[in-house]
């Protein structure tokens, strides 16, 4: 059965795993993912140990509470996940608390409540480093408790997370390893260019960059793979792709329900 993340996520990978799994080992030794996202690709695959990393630390801090404590977190959250605060002003003036706190309880909270609040799961940050993403005005955001318990179960004891640039990411040779790399698509569109998900940013010159990291992985490791848009760019960004395997997936990232149409995407093999 399909396990799903306590996060939305825009670029989420539920509708591609079944065609991911064509081709990826769904069990094994060790699962290195430098693109943590929502997690839901290494949530739906059974391996031993688990090296999860992003760019983004509050990605990381949340994930790593809520697979420590999981009753911890669900009770710091409930409180927000009331009609109180389902509101564009109240959503807007925790938005502005998110970013003026340093507290790392406080933020992995916050972190939920506007991932569950927000418009299409868009985590979405401007180059000051603040997050900008608008309200969502869903009817009645739930706690994903279900899916809090289920993500702890899965990674508690076997998972270690990790806030490091996909090109600062180091780990031991390790022969039956698989690499699963998420990053920011390429644009399918002119006016589809989504890479906010730090302030950083992900550019051309970052997709050249992952290609070269992922022709070094593959030295040490079983296979590196990356998912991206079928676009013409595609090749030029990289070229040391042993494989390529396409398939159609439906992305829900348009805000009218009727443009939700599928895409062509690819997974590259190292």
């Amino acid at each position: 059965m399909r396990r799903t993340s306590f996060l939305k996520w825009a670029g989420s990978k539920g509708n591609a795993l079944a065609s991911l799994a064509q081709h990826i080992p769904q069990e094994g030794e060790l699962w290195i993912e430098p693109f943590a996202g929502s997690g839901t690709t290494a949530l739906n695959v059974d391996y031993d140990r688990y090296l999860i990393s992003d760019i983004n630390p509050d990605l990381i801090n949340v994930m790593k509470w809520v697979v420590s404590s999981p009753k911890k977190v669900i009770e710091s959250v409930r409180p927000f996940f009331s009609g109180e605060y389902n509101s564009k002003t109240a959503f807007h003036a925790l938005r502005d608390r998110y970013n003026a706190s340093t507290d790392a309880k406080e933020r992995a909270t916050l972190f939920i409540y506007l991932n569950r609040h927000c418009y299409n799961g868009l985590m979405r940050y401007n180059l000051s480093g603040g997050y900008n993403t608008s309200f969502g005005d869903y009817k009645s955001p739930n706690i994903p408790e279900e899916q809090i318990y289920s993500f702890s179960k899965h990674f508690k004891g076997r998972a270690k997370f990790v806030c490091k640039p996909f090109d600062k990411l180091k780990f031991v040779r390790k022969p039956g390893a698989q690499v699963y790399c998420d990053p920011p698509y390429l644009p399918a569109s002119k006016t589809a260019s989504f890479a906010a998900y730090s302030k950083e940013g992900f550019k051309k010159e970052q997709h050249i960059k992952l290609d070269a990291r992922a022709k070094f992985w593959a030295e040490q490791c079983s296979s590196v793979w990356v998912s991206n848009h079928s676009v013409p760019v595609l090749a030029e960004c990289y070229p040391s792709a042993s494989q390529t395997h396409s398939f159609m997936v439906t992305r829900t990232i348009s805000q009218n329900i009727s443009n939700r149409k599928p895409v062509k995407e690819v997974l590259l093999r190292y």
